[in-house]
Order: C-alpha cells, then structure tokens, then sequence
C-alpha cells in the first residue's frame, strides 16, 4: 500500500476500511511515510487505535517515530491519541526510555506526568534515578505518576523511594506513596502505619495495609473503623480485619476480645455485609462475625453456601466453635426449609465430637426420605463423612436410583465409607447390581474392597443392555488385572458400541501383566470409527511396543485426519525410521491439523532437509499453518530459512501470520 492510498484508507468512514489499512501498513519502511501511522493511533474507534498501537510498536524505533509518540502524549486535543501513543511507549519499555528522559525538560509542565507513566522498563538505572528524584520532588501530580511507575517496576529502591515519602509530606502524597506500596504487595510494620493514623483520610485509606501488618496494635483501628458512617470505609475494615484474623489462632483470639466491646449494632451490621454481592466482602464478614459468634453468622454462612462459596473458606470461618455453630445451624433446618441443604453439608464438616455426630446422622438418615431432592443430595454427601458402618445399606440402596445426581452422590459417600468401614460396604455391596450413573463407582468398589464374586458380577455387567454399564464393567476388569479379566476386555473390542470399544481399547495397555495378549488384541483390532480409531492410535503408542509401528503407520496414511494426527504423535514417540518419509507426505494433506502436527514433529528435528520442506508451508492457504511453520522456522535457528520468510513477509497479509515472521526473522538475524 503506498502511502497516498493509506492516506486515504485512514479517512475512510468505514471503521474496517481503517482497520485494514492499518494492518497493511505494517509492511512501511519509509521513514517520510511511517508518521501517517501516527494518526491512526488517535483515530475515533477503538478497533483502529488496538491495531495502531500493533503495528507502530513494531517499527517505532526502526523509523524514528518516538519524537512523534512523545509529541502525540503531550498533546491535549486528542485523548484517545495520547492513551494510545502511551501504551506504545510502554511496550517499547527500554528501547524507549532514553527519548522520553531526553524530552522531559522540554516538555510542557502538564504533559510531563504523562510521560513519566511510560517510564516502567526495568533494568534501565537511569529511569530508576529519574522516578526516584520525581518522587522527591515537588510538583505533586508528577510525583505520584512516578509513584504509580515505580509501583511497577518494583525492587529494593523502589520501595525505598515509596517508603520515603510514606513517611512525609502532606496528605496527598503518603496517600500516592500508600497506594503504591500496597500494589506492590509489601507489609508495612506498625511503626510506619502508626503515624498514618494520625489523619483522617490517611487512616481510612491504610485499613489494607493494617490488616496485612499481622500486628495485634493494627486490631483497635481497624475495629473502630466499623464505626464509620461511610459504608465504604466500614467495609474495608471488614476486609482488613480478615487479613488480619486469617490463619493466626492468637490474633484471632485477640480479634474476638475487641469485638466484644463493641454495640450489637456494629455485630449486626457485619451480617449485612455477608450479604454483599461481591463474594470477597461477604466472606470477610462472614470471617469477621463468626469472630464476633454473632447470632446471626450460621445463618449468613448458609445462605452463602447456597451461593456457591467455598465449602472450606465458610468452614474455616468458624474455627473455635464449630460445635456450636454445627448445632446452630441444624436448629436453623428445622425453621428454613431453603436452609436445610446446606445446613446438612455445614454441619457434617464442623460436627467433630460425638455426641454432635450422632444428632446429626439422625437427621441425615430420615432426610434420605426427604421430598426436597436437594435435601437428599445433600444428606447423601454429608453420610460419606460421618457415616457409620450401618449406613452402608441404605447407600448401596441409594445407587440403584435411576436419578443421575443421587446415584452418584450415594456412590461418592460410598466410596468414603469404605475408607472407614470397608467390610460394611463390602457386605452391602452384595445386594448392587452394576448398573445405572452409579455403575463406575460399584465397579471400582468390587475390585478395590476384593467381593469374592467381583470377576463372576463384572461379566454379568458386560452382558448388560446398558452402554455406561458394560463401560464400567471394563474399567473394573482392568483393575483386577488377571488373566479372564483380560481376555472379558479383549472380547468387548467385538461390541458394536464404539463407546465400548474405547473404554476396551484405552484399558488394555493398563493391563499389560498379560503380555502378548494386550499387544495382539489391539494389533488385530480394526474399526471405521473416528473415535475408536483415534483411541486406538494412542493406546498402540502407549504399548510401546515396535509391533505397533507398523499398524500405527498405516492409520497414519489412510486414517481420518483427527487419527492421522495421533498416530504421527505415537510413531514419534516409537522413534519409527520411516517417519520422515511419511511426514514429508503429510504436508501436502488437505487437512490442515495433519499439516500442522507434521509441521511439529518435523520442526523438531531441526535438518537442513526440513527446514526447506518446512518452509514450503509458508505458501499453505491455512493462516495458522503459515504461523506455525513461520515459528518453527525460527526456533529451528537455521539461517538457510531466511529468504523464504523475507519472500513471505513481502505479501503476507494476516497480522498474526505477520508477527510470527517478523519474530522468526528476528532471531535469525540476531544469531
């Protein structure tokens, strides 16, 4: 595109017209020319201003477009212009930096903190000086765009300089220093906190900080902060009275005393705030008023179990007085019918003492006659933790439903049971038959718990009508691992369901105690099944056994693409000898995720052969094809690549395509 039709293209009202134009001009290497692309960067859409600051990032320097990208931040006129010629010299980093330092005595005094923002390359010593020495200064604005950059870039003078002003001036810049250091995450000891507390705003704005101090001292202003008359302020102390609290028994304790003097009102208010939309306050508050044991916590901590929070993040809240809540909250099932689910699950975790165990099995036994099926799950989950040996029966019983989610929550509790009463669920498991959602579990439970009939029932279930049935029957056969399991699992190849023949086809190399009849099961095993040969190809892989090679090779020729391209990666992985000669065929394959995976494999072999053939596919019609052979090319490091990728960039005009070719060539230049 010359430079007259990009000038037009750039006034074109059609946003598109813009945006392509842009992407064109990646390819300019005049530096008359290249400023054109300047107003792009201040264009009227957004669209056209993210491709702008693409393109003119990658030829800045090379054109001597940093004067313009300076000129362009010091302009007010445009904003959109200044905020993308910014981002630029912010990904420019260092190579950028010596301009902006250069340009920032000639500047206009309120263009200089723009300019002080692109100044976060690390590395660069002299950028450091420069944001330290404005950080001292006194011109306020710049100082705390200096901040905001040093907050970037971090490291041991940074947070010195930040430090540093924490300590002095007035309000407006520890405020700058305060928020910098807390983007860079670093805890404050209470002696640099203590005179903060001193100004209003400053204490208010500090509340993080005290609460990531770990200091009991941080505890009295952060409780009197939920006093305040500001909802904001109140619930930042919420947050930082979590910080605080979180993790440390003695703190905690210490949390809990203070909490105790303070009105019922300031305890209720922390209940409200357990109701806030952000997830992060509300469990804060739920930790800071299971603190507090308000009344009023249990009820919050339920209600945000329904909600999806973290079982373990509600239950950790209440360390301390888990019997008591675990109670509260049973008390609660009986007055909320909405509440009795996570009720069940709440209690389960924090019940730890007997006699709290033995109320809540009674309750969980008659909900599994509940008519609210949610009250069922729950009770069901709730019995794999506290159950009993005699509970074995009824959750044997619960897997037999036809029911999806209860099946398999009962075969879930099961399963936990059984670590703790295996015989129990082992005699329970007499009376199941392997069938229905929970089918997998029972045919794992056969094997693991050793049912004496184990073998005998999982033939039965590979005779079943049911597909998920005669599944699981094969992934508890491969468990057993003897002789007749094998051979079961070697006939179920023969099922004319191909979710069958899967689960048969990937079991059969986890067998592989039998030996030779693994490896000639799969050998002679042959479907028109896209799936099941795709499995096939991976599972012959994982034999590794040169007897595939041969097998593997012709699903690589004749194959659908999608089990050429797993076949390739086995025969990769057998290191085949006629490898090469077959992906040299590949390349020329419809499909571009053949090409694609041949591109791979050949890429790394890293030969002057492969290098020119994969250079080849810089011409295929595939955008991602080009992008992957352009990016191999420059990981292969062969310079014999170089005209190839010259000749593609000259008319390539896909920008990530682009991008791949300009960083290919870029390292093999650099070499």
């Amino acid at each position: 595109m010359s430079a007259r039709q990009l000038a037009a293209a750039l006034d074109d009202p059609d946003v598109e017209v813009r945006r392509r134009a842009v992407l064109s001009a990646s390819e300019l290497r005049d530096r008359l020319d290249a400023p054109l692309l300047l107003r792009a960067l201040g264009d009227a859409d957004w669209r056209v201003r993210e491709e702008a600051v693409r393109v003119v990032g990658q030829i800045a320097v090379e054109l001597g477009l940093l004067d313009g990208l300076i000129e362009a931040i010091c302009q007010g006129a445009n904003v959109g212009l200044r905020t993308a010629a910014r981002e630029v010299l912010q990904g420019l980093g260092a190579a950028a930096s010596h301009a902006v330092i250069a340009a920032l005595p000639t500047v206009p005094p309120n263009a200089r903190k723009f300019l002080l923002d692109t100044l976060v390359c690390d590395g660069v010593d002299e950028v450091l000086s420069i944001l330290v020495a404005e950080v001292r200064g006194d011109d306020p604005m710049n100082a705390v765009s200096a901040m905001d950059a040093l907050a970037s870039l971090g490291g041991e003078r940074a947070e010195h300089a930040l430090r540093e002003r924490l300590a002095t001036g007035d309000t407006f810049l520890r405020a700058g220093a305060l928020d910098a250091l807390e983007k860079l995450g670093v805890p404050l000891p209470w002696h640099e906190l203590e005179p903060l507390l001193a100004d209003r705003l400053l204490a208010r704005l500090a509340l993080d900080a005290l609460g990531r101090s770990k200091d009991p001292r941080a505890i009295a202003p952060l409780v009197l902060a939920l006093t305040e008359r500001s909802r904001n302020v109140r619930a930042r102390a919420v947050l930082g009275l979590q910080r605080l609290l979180r993790g440390d028994a003695q703190l905690r304790a210490a949390v809990t005393s203070a909490l105790s003097a303070q009105p019922p009102a300031v305890i209720d208010e922390l209940a409200a705030f357990c109701e806030d939309d952000d997830p992060q306050l509300a469990l804060a508050a739920l930790f800071v008023a299971a603190c507090a044991s308000s009344a009023g916590s249990v009820r919050a901590a339920l209600t945000l179990l329904s909600r999806g929070a973290a079982r373990s993040d509600v239950i950790e809240a209440f360390a301390g007085w888990q019997q008591q809540a675990a109670s509260a909250a049973l008390a609660l099932a009986d007055e909320s019918a909405p509440l009795r689910a996570p009720a069940f699950s709440f209690a389960a975790a924090l019940a730890v003492d007997r006699a709290a165990q033995d109320k809540l099995l009674s309750r969980l036994r008659s909900a599994l006659a509940d008519r609210d099926a949610d009250v069922q799950l729950a009770a069901l989950r709730a019995l794999g933790a506290v159950g009993e040996a005699q509970d074995a029966a009824a959750l044997v019983h619960a897997t037999q439903q036809t029911d999806e989610d209860s099946a398999q929550a009962a075969a879930l509790a099961l399963r936990e049971l059984a670590a703790r009463h295996a015989p129990a669920v082992r005699d329970a498991l007499g009376s199941a038959v392997i069938a229905g959602p929970a089918s997998s579990v029972l045919a794992e439970l056969l094997v693991t718990l050793e049912v004496p009939d184990a073998l005998s029932r999982l033939r039965a279930a590979l005779l079943s009508d049911s597909v998920p049935a005669r599944v699981s029957a094969i992934v508890g056969l491969s468990l057993l691992g003897a002789e007749a399991a094998v051979e079961l699992v070697a006939l179920a190849l023969n099922d004319e369901n191909p979710e069958v023949q899967v689960a048969a086809i990937d079991a059969l190399p986890r067998m592989r105690t039998a030996g030779s009849r693994v490896v000639d099961a799969l050998l002679l095993f042959d479907s028109s099944d896209a799936d099941v040969q795709a499995a096939l190809a991976g599972s012959l892989a994982a034999l590794k056994d040169p007897r595939a090679i041969e097998r593997l090779r012709k699903l690589a020729r004749v194959g659908p693409p999608g089990v050429r391209v797993f076949a390739m990666q086995g025969l990769r992985g057998l290191s085949d000898p006629a490898l090469d000669e077959l992906l040299m065929e590949a390349l020329s394959d419809a499909d571009p995720e053949v090409v694609k995976q041949a591109l791979t494999v050949l890429g790394a072999t890293g030969s002057a052969r492969t290098v020119a053939r994969v250079a080849i596919a810089l011409d295929h019609s595939a955008w991602d094809v080009r992008r992957l052979a352009a990016s191999l090319l420059g990981e292969a490091g062969d310079s014999s690549a170089l005209p190839a990728l010259q000749a593609r960039l000259g008319v390539e005009n896909d920008g990530l395509v682009r991008m791949a070719i300009e960083e290919a060539l870029a390292a093999l230049e650099a070499r």
